[in-house]
């Protein structure tokens, strides 16, 4: 039986900040993390500069589940998110 890779998961990177999306700082860590992800294997999507109000992030979160919700079923990708 030939052996069957596995399949890439889906990571998106957001960065909670708001010295960052206030342009005050660069974002060092997002970048890094998604390369990390990146070279583990992952399907990054992101990083992605969200303010660190409560609205923001759950409609980050939001998106991101909604985004997952419509890709297909059997489409190859393992479908994970990680925050």
């Amino acid at each position: 039986m030939p052996a069957t890779r596995p399949q890439p998961a889906r990571a998106v990177v957001l960065t909670i900040s708001d010295s960052r999306t206030r342009g005050e700082r660069p974002d060092l860590s997002g970048p890094a993390v998604a390369a990390s992800l990146q070279s583990a294997g992952f399907l990054v999507e992101g990083p992605y500069l969200i303010a660190d109000e409560q609205p923001q992030i759950e409609s980050a979160l939001r998106s991101v589940a909604e985004a997952d919700d419509r890709d297909p079923p059997g489409d190859g990708i393992a479908h994970t998110a990680i925050l």
